[in-house]
């Protein structure tokens, strides 16, 4: 009987270790190359070995760099030195878009002008900022660049990024069709030209105001909406209300950024959870309406790092809500653990069996689990390809497995720490 209790707490101990295997310890580390002017590059891909790129890094004190030529692959520019002031884009030179995976080129702190080789067959430069050949796109605009007003030449369509701690005003021309992102603190106010479909993100100190004529948007209370209102765009980063109340109209919240500059609001509303939903700043969450199954499976804790609480209404039939953490009824699983509850204990419901899409805290540091609980789902799924966020427990010290445990008494546990994480491990008694 001893060597059969000795051995299923092996086996569920082996089953944890497999668990908490991380998936990139299996991958094989691309060799960096160090250029002599300062440059480190690393070959990756993307997909299944189609899309080949180097994440690019400048690690030099230049004040003037130029961009690496790799004829095997884009550049993704991560970081930059803070001593870089203009950036020359030579012949042969290919780079991911500022939008996408160049966030060295958007946050380089005193980054004053782009130059472009005459040559260069897909970009060009304009009084310092980095346009497309066909000078249809604007892709980066200088966050140092100096002057308070910036006039966006007559035949651009997309703006790719304009970051600035400088500018006071931007003038949108007619031809415009699609703003990606501007962050400019500094602007008083912005008028959005008719033909323009799509917004991203905008994050300016005042108002916005929309064409009248325009057949694509809508406006209401600073809130920019689709012509319909199934779909909501842009939440001001300087409305101060600590409450909205989403409308029922609105189907999805498109993009992740309509609320995410925005720094005041502690309460979100809705009718029913609306796909998108992403913001640094609320901690309560209130859903009046008919939630459907799978409703939040793209919830993160980077979409709502400090949300502490989930408040359902009573129509709500596929869900419920016991101390601001959501479960599903009819699997008897738990949906959604909010990141910020600052709770340090947790005991997983006895009728609760697994974990549906999400389990992360950070500040959980020891977690309960009784015999009927399905270990393997909760440990398996962050085995699964990515969503490498779906269980994330940084503060956990204990793990305690109640599987087994009758009435009082019983052999002392069993400990094995791995890393930083203690995970107990009872002995059973039959």
């Amino acid at each position: 009987m001893k060597v059969m209790k000795r051995m299923l707490a092996l086996v569920l101990f082996v089953t944890l270790l497999v668990g908490l295997i991380p998936t990139t310890a299996l991958e094989v580390k691309a060799k960096k190359i160090r250029t002599r002017d300062g440059w480190v590059l690393q070959h990756k891909f993307r997909g299944d070995y189609e899309d080949s790129y180097y994440v690019a890094r400048y690690t030099g004190k230049a004040k003037r760099v130029t961009l690496p030529v790799r004829k095997d692959g884009y550049l993704e520019i991560v970081s930059m030195s803070d001593t870089v002031e203009e950036v020359h884009v030579p012949d042969g030179a290919e780079f991911y878009a500022p939008e996408d995976y160049a966030d060295g080129l958007l946050n380089a702190k005193n980054l004053k002008k782009f130059t472009v080789s005459r040559n260069n067959e897909q970009y060009m430069g304009k009084d310092g900022v980095l346009f497309t050949k066909n000078k249809k796109t604007l892709a980066c605009y200088p966050k140092e660049k100096k002057g308070k007003k910036y006039v966006v030449p007559n035949e651009t369509e997309i703006i790719g990024v304009i970051v600035s701690d400088h500018l006071e005003a931007i003038e949108l021309p007619k031809s415009l069709k699609i703003i990606r992102t501007i962050k400019a603190r500094g602007i008083e106010k912005l008028f959005i030209p008719k033909e323009v479909n799509s917004i991203t993100r905008i994050d300016i100190k005042g108002g916005i105001t929309i064409d009248e004529k325009s057949e694509w948007f809508s406006m209401s209370d600073g809130v920019i909406f689709s012509k319909d209102k199934g779909a909501l765009y842009y939440y001001p980063p300087n409305k101060k209300e600590d409450a909205y109340t989403i409308p029922p109209s609105v189907e999805y919240i498109s993009g992740d950024d309509a609320f995410i500059d925005n720094r005041h609001l502690k309460t979100l509303r809705m009718p029913t959870w609306v796909e998108g939903t992403a913001s640094p700043s609320i901690k309560r969450i209130e859903i009046f309406g008919v939630a459907e199954e799978g409703a939040y499976a793209t919830i993160s804790q980077s979409d709502m790092p400090k949300l502490e609480m989930i408040v359902l209404g009573r129509r709500l039939s596929n869900y419920e809500v016991r101390n601001g953490i959501l479960y599903e009824k009819n699997k008897k699983e738990l949906a959604w653990y909010p990141y910020a509850k600052r709770d340090r204990f947790f005991i997983i419901p006895l009728d609760i069996k697994g974990v549906t899409y999400r389990f992360s805290s950070s500040y959980l540091e020891h977690l309960y689990i009784h015999s009927g609980f399905d270990v393997e789902n909760l440990l398996g799924i962050r085995l699964e390809g990515g969503w490498p966020d779906r269980v994330d427990l940084p503060r956990l010290r204990n793990f305690l497995v109640l599987s087994g445990i009758r009435g009082g008494g019983g052999l002392p546990p069993t400990r094995c720490r791995l890393g930083l994480t203690l995970f107990i491990i009872p002995h059973f008694r039959m």
